[in-house]
């Protein structure tokens, strides 16, 4: 799944006609970026990079097509951002009217600036409350119901690496009849934490927006299907190898009787 780092910065594409109307700056505008300097100019290396914006209009309603999580994200992320006006309501994982206007605000400072959307957030952290005001922008995460934030942020839980690292070793050594090497011990735990991390997003969205959510796998069934899938052909063999011993030792036990 894209993040919602990935989504913001991703640029515009241009509308059928080949003309796009940039959000916050005038049509041909250009932003000069003191703070990156240029290769070439009257003094090459000193002079500012000149930058073109990169949201056009409609920009602001694209989060509609993302997940929730990823809306829920970009939510937390413009609140702590100071985008939202004082009393509004946050609908975390709703891209509604509330949302549109505070991400067209960030996309018009950040075309205005020549920044990407990272970059604007980055930079409204610095602002002074004289900034904020000119710039018509509110507090530091004063959204929701009464000026208090609507929620609090969340706060992924995961399992201890070392521990995912010892199931996997001895389910492993069960199934293939082998250790597993140290790259397919970090894919089995990168995965699984992954998968915890995304059942905590979509239980944090859904407690505004509802829905389902599917439960992450028990580690331990994962860690099997995942050793099988390591390598499919010694899990064959090891797994003949239990069938040739429950055999034996059920002739054995015959044999004794």
């Amino acid at each position: 799944m894209a993040s919602s780092k990935d989504l913001l910065a991703a640029p515009p594409v241009a509308s059928a006609g080949g003309t796009i109307t940039y959000l916050g700056v005038p049509k041909g505008y250009i932003a000069q970026r003191p703070d990156i300097q240029g290769p070439v100019g009257p003094n090459p290396g000193q002079d500012p990079t000149q930058v073109k914006p990169r949201y056009e209009e409609g920009a602001q309603y694209d989060p509609n097509g993302y997940s929730p999580e990823i809306r829920a994200q970009m939510q937390t992320q413009m609140d702590a951002a100071g985008l939202f006006d004082k009393g509004d309501r946050i609908k975390i994982g709703v891209w509604d009217d509330t949302s549109v206007a505070a991400y067209t605000k960030l996309l018009q400072f950040a075309n205005q600036g020549g920044r990407s959307v990272p970059e604007a957030l980055k930079e409204l952290g610095t602002l002074s409350a004289a900034e904020r005001a000119e710039r018509g922008l509110g507090g530091v995460g004063q959204a929701g119901a009464g000026g208090k934030s609507a929620r609090n942020p969340l706060v992924v839980s995961l399992s201890n690496p070392q521990d995912l690292r010892t199931l996997v070793d001895r389910t492993a050594r069960k199934t293939l009849g082998r250790a597993p090497s140290e790259k397919e011990m970090t894919t089995f735990v990168s995965a699984y934490q992954q998968m915890q991390a995304q059942q905590q997003q979509a239980e944090y969205a859904a407690t505004e927006t509802g829905g389902t959510v599917v439960a992450a796998p028990d580690p331990s069934v994962f860690a099997e299907k995942q050793a099988e899938a390591m390598d499919p052909v010694a899990a064959e063999a090891a797994r003949q190898v239990s069938v040739m011993k429950t055999i034996s030792g059920a002739l054995s036990g015959m044999r004794g009787a």
